[in-house]
């Protein structure tokens, strides 16, 4: 029988919770066959989201469970993955906007939907590459092979790499829509 860790255990769940709290919000503020259309359409971005959410809060398990590292340097890392949530979620104001009478604020999050959830991508893979540098940093072994070689690469340059091509990214998908896209 295959036995998770507890790390690994907490990151399914919160890969769970987080898609949880999209398709509550989705049902909350529509019928449920528009909240399942809305998934249909989007299950690439929603899962890419909802997986990347869940790695970072493993690792975040993971190096909260070793206590060599002090909370502050957590505490950045966390900020980043409650980031790409709020970045995942914050085109669902548009469902609500119009009830509140900001229709003006219900476009503008629809049409610039793609690059909210592209934020929230980069967001994760930065928060993810973040909790490698601690990992390599603190000198932490693990059982993983693959997590152990992190010492190989240049992490921070990995981060300005990826936060440059989000940049680059959000920017073109910005532009995009301005010229009629999406």
């Amino acid at each position: 029988m295959l036995r998770m860790k507890r790390h690994h255990v907490i990151g399914i769940i919160a890969s769970l919770s987080l898609l949880l709290l999209y398709f509550l919000i989705m049902i909350l503020f529509n019928p449920l066959n528009m909240a399942l259309l809305q998934f249909s359409s989007m299950w690439y971005w929603i899962l890419l989201l909802s997986l990347g959410f869940g790695i970072q809060v493993g690792l975040f398990a993971f190096i909260r469970q070793q206590n060599k590292i002090n909370s502050g340097t957590l505490i950045v890392s966390g900020t980043t993955s409650i980031g790409s949530m709020i970045a995942c979620c914050v085109h669902h104001v548009s469902d609500i906007a119009p009830i509140l009478g900001l229709s003006v604020v219900a476009i503008f999050f629809s049409k610039y939907q793609v690059p909210f959830i592209l934020l929230g991508l980069f967001s994760n893979m930065i928060g993810i590459l973040m909790m490698f540098r601690i990992i390599k940093n603190c000198g932490i072994k693990t059982n993983s092979k693959s997590i152990n070689n992190i010492n190989k690469y240049n992490i921070d340059f990995l981060i300005k790499v990826i936060a440059l091509l989000g940049i680059i990214s959000i920017i073109l998908s910005i532009g995009f829509i301005i010229n009629g896209g999406f």
